[in-house]
């Protein structure tokens, strides 16, 4: 979707409770939604991505968010305001794409015999002899010629993508992103300093960052289970999993000591063998 409906009225009162920073990640929640036209994914480290919730406090606020506000079903987490948006969007666009193809929205009968043909009843043609516009009025997309925009529903502000907008720039696959790299004669993590800076003020074991790199590529890489997911950024995507322990490989006891947990220990043993 292009844009959506922005009622402020229902959003301020369903979002009294919240902290500002709960509603903001709330409301990129519903962004995410719109702009890709389904649930949210039910894979939280893959959401949070997309939200770009980087911190443990914005994870713990995505997972209430997704508790008290969507319903979690086999596709995802759906949002029923949400969905009732886009069909009604959907319903429009096929609207006027029929309407286009049959050259636009009938005219209406003229139902005044004392009008000349062409002139609607009660209305008054222009002097000026400039046309006026006609076709379907039900077409989403923005306006290109320089008419005025169309005003929003009352009680609502309505989000246009302005044609002078710059398209989203897609992400590729982890594949692609090591191909390149590999292409270039380039370490995929050696030179990223943002990385290492951060292991090293944690003091974590590089040969831990190195398991979470294999571990990583192997969930993400060529037939893992997150093949198909696209990142603008890998070398980002890694170091918020590495400061988050997404992966869940290593704990510290209470001198700070780092030692590998179950699920360390197993993609340790998978490293091995491979």
């Amino acid at each position: 979707m292009n844009y959506y409906p922005f009622h402020i009225g229902d959003f301020r009162s369903g979002t009294v409770n919240m902290s500002r920073h709960s509603r903001w990640i709330y409301r990129d929640m519903l962004d995410v939604y719109y702009d890709t036209e389904k649930p949210l994914s039910l894979d939280i480290e893959e959401l949070c991505d997309q939200l770009g919730a980087e911190s443990d406090d914005e994870r713990r606020i995505v997972e209430r968010l997704l508790r008290f506000k969507f319903v979690k079903t086999e596709d995802g987490y759906r949002h029923d305001i949400c969905d009732q948006v886009i069909a009604e969007y959907h319903v429009k666009a096929d609207t006027a794409k029929t309407n286009g193809k049959k050259g636009g929205r009938p005219k209406k009968a003229n139902v005044n015999p004392e009008k000349p043909s062409g002139f609607q009843s009660g209305s008054d043609q222009p002097t000026d002899g400039k046309p006026q516009p006609t076709g379907s009025q039900t077409n989403q997309e923005p306006r290109t010629n320089k008419e005025e925009p169309p005003k929003p529903p009352a009680g609502g502000l309505t989000v246009v993508a302005t044609p002078e907008s710059k398209p989203k720039t897609r992400g590729i696959a982890l594949k692609t992103f090591l191909a390149d790299c590999k292409a270039n004669d380039i370490r995929p993590m050696r030179d990223y300093e943002p990385l290492w800076n951060y292991t090293r003020n944690a003091k974590l074991p590089d040969d831990f960052v190195a398991l979470a790199w294999v571990e990583f590529c192997r969930r993400f890489g060529s037939g893992g289970v997150k093949e198909a997911n696209l990142q603008k950024d890998w070398r980002k995507t890694f170091r918020n999993y590495v400061e988050n322990n997404y992966l869940k490989l290593w704990s510290a006891n209470a001198d700070g000591e780092y030692f590998l947990t179950t699920q360390g220990k197993q993609a340790q043993t998978v490293a091995e063998a491979a």
